[in-house]
């Protein structure tokens, strides 16, 4: 029934000439969400199809979040185990890969870890564990290397 309606909305974009399709399907009555109606989970933004979709929604959120892949990350266990060597983390040894700081067991965890990161973070994903999003760069903190080009 939803492929249905996916694709009839989906029809109707092509017949338009539209360039982008954002379709939003409420989580809780399965009908096109608006962007009228949302809640903000986890940092996600989550659009519904009407303002009692939305009550609903906040009354009991537990039931629709693994519908639409998103785990609080309370629910989440911290990261104590080096997805590449499964001993301890150093948390002086980390990589940035995809907004979040994974931390390292040792210097060769690491370079293994930089050499294919997707199926060593997919890893922690996948074993539900709450990474740190990387922090943002402080620019008053960085020094320029010789020659490096700085206008003046």
């Amino acid at each position: 029934m939803r492929l249905a309606k996916v694709m009839m909305l989906l029809s109707v974009v092509l017949a338009f000439g539209a360039v982008t399709l954002l379709a939003r399907v409420c989580p809780v009555t399965g009908q096109l969400a608006t962007d009228s109606y949302f809640a903000d989970v986890d940092g996600k933004r989550v659009y519904f199809s009407c303002e009692l979709a939305r009550k609903d929604f906040l009354a009991g959120p537990e039931q629709y979040l693994e519908k639409l892949n998103i785990v609080s990350n309370a629910k989440k266990k911290a990261q104590e185990i080096c997805p590449v060597s499964n001993e301890a983390i150093n948390r002086s040894i980390w990589a940035d890969y995809n907004g979040k700081r994974v931390y390292l067991h040792c210097k060769p965890a690491q370079t293994k870890f930089l050499k294919n990161p997707e199926v060593y973070y997919n890893k922690l994903i996948e074993g539900n564990i709450a990474l740190e999003n990387t922090p943002a760069l402080d620019l008053r903190f960085v020094v320029a290397s010789e020659g490096a080009g700085l206008a003046n």
